[in-house]
């Protein structure tokens, strides 16, 4: 069986949103190698200061390395032209959200800086 953290154990927060839960429970087919972190945070260092960071969830293997998910619920839209993308809702309503490619690139290479700064990596 895969291992997941945390193990919500069918109980899921109140505040996880339905498109997660559906994720979480997809990954649970994964095999036993495999690690699934869900609502993954970090700080990050920057010129500035720091940065807080979070990620959807992460995937992690062994041998294959790990992969970031951002999970988006509604029907997706994206405007190529503007850059814009948004989430229609069940009720109709649209809704504007972070381009999820753009976040996980970003969680991708914070989550790899983290590493590098561990001293066993």
């Amino acid at each position: 069986m895969v291992n997941m953290y945390p193990d919500y154990g069918g109980v899921y927060p109140e505040e996880m949103p339905s498109g997660e839960i559906k994720f979480y429970e997809a990954c649970a087919s994964l095999k036993d190698d495999f690690h699934v972190f869900h609502s993954v945070g970090w700080i990050s260092r920057t010129d500035g200061g720091a940065r807080d960071g979070e990620a959807d969830f992460l995937i992690c293997h062994p041998n294959q390395g790990f992969l970031v998910v951002e999970v988006k619920g509604g029907r997706i839209g994206a405007n190529y032209k503007n850059g814009e993308w948004s989430s229609i809702d069940r009720n109709g309503q649209a809704h504007k959200i972070k381009d999820p490619f753009r976040q996980s690139l970003t969680a991708k290479f914070n989550v790899l800086a983290k590493l590098k700064e561990h001293r066993d990596w």
